[in-house]
């Protein structure tokens, strides 16, 4: 499975680079889609399944996963900020369920980092013992994941990983990140 992270800054033309980009990829974890009238545009030309909340106006977080996963929406991790989804995907050692979150975190959000709703989330995921994927915008800085320099943000954010055991899988600053 080759997965994407991206912010597209609500933006139609990174929305459709977007889709150019989804040749090479099966799950795109998307933070500021570009929206109109609440509901998320530009990308249906991929195929697949947009995931995302419709109960919200404006969501900031979706997933695009291409056709051929099973895919379960998480629908106690999901709201404007998160998205979550469990996908059922066979492999060499049988069927492997993962899951995927989508989370965006805003840099004026007075929240602690992280929010309860991605703790919350990371939390189910250790105690299922269901392996998480997390791709974010976190609007943080800190140099382990290629930023030039540290904020109070990041250093929460890096607390927290480190205290929850996570891994952080960037390469260097590039802002496409494959799996």
């Amino acid at each position: 499975m080759r997965v994407l992270q991206v912010n597209v800054h609500h933006s139609r033309a990174a929305s459709a680079a977007l889709c150019v980009a989804m040749k090479n990829c099966d799950v795109a974890l998307i933070q500021e889609p570009w929206t109109y009238k609440g509901a998320i545009r530009g990308l249906k030309k991929v195929g697949g399944e947009l995931i995302y909340s419709r109960s919200t106006q404006n969501p900031r977080a979706c997933i695009l996963i291409k056709k051929g996963f099973h895919i379960l929406l998480l629908t106690h991790h999901c709201s404007r900020d998160l998205m979550a989804v469990k996908i059922k995907m066979s492999s060499g050692r049988g069927l492997r369920e993962i899951i995927l979150g989508s989370p965006y975190l805003p840099y004026n959000d007075v929240e602690l980092i992280p929010p309860e709703e991605l703790d919350r989330l990371v939390i189910g995921c250790r105690a299922e013992e269901t392996h998480l994927i997390i791709g974010c915008d976190a609007n943080s800085h800190h140099t382990s994941w290629g930023s030039t320099n540290i904020n109070n943000r990041g250093e929460s954010l890096f607390n927290y990983i480190m205290v929850n055991g996570l891994d952080i899988i960037n390469r260097g600053n590039r802002h496409l990140c494959y799996i």
